[in-house]
């Protein structure tokens, strides 16, 4: 993890980036196969409680999850009980995911 900047550090095997870079595209970390997951605030105009209409939340650690897209190379979560959106990309990004906790 790399503090005080909008992009992680591009030599690490993997990054947990705790709100989204200003500009994604020029951060190196989008340039070679490295894991990272990002952890940021749900969007704009998004309660909290709102749970996506039809699903059936998963649950991580006790934690109700509910998968927004999944594929083998990117995982993306909301979890409206933490006010938190989780996106995931890479390899071992998931394992990484699966260590979701309340603090």
């Amino acid at each position: 993890m790399k503090h005080g900047t909008d992009c992680p550090n591009a030599r690490a095997p993997g990054s947990l980036l705790l709100g989204l870079p200003a500009v994604l595209t020029s951060c190196p970390v989008f340039q070679y196969p490295a894991s990272f997951v990002t952890v940021s605030q749900i969007s704009p105009g998004t309660s909290s409680t709102d749970v996506p209409a039809g699903q059936k939340p998963m649950k991580v650690n006790g934690i109700p999850v509910y998968v927004v897209m999944g594929s083998s190379t990117t995982l993306n979560w909301t979890v409206p009980s933490l006010g938190a959106e989780v996106v995931g990309t890479g390899p071992t990004s998931g394992q990484v995911m699966h260590t979701l906790h309340k603090a």
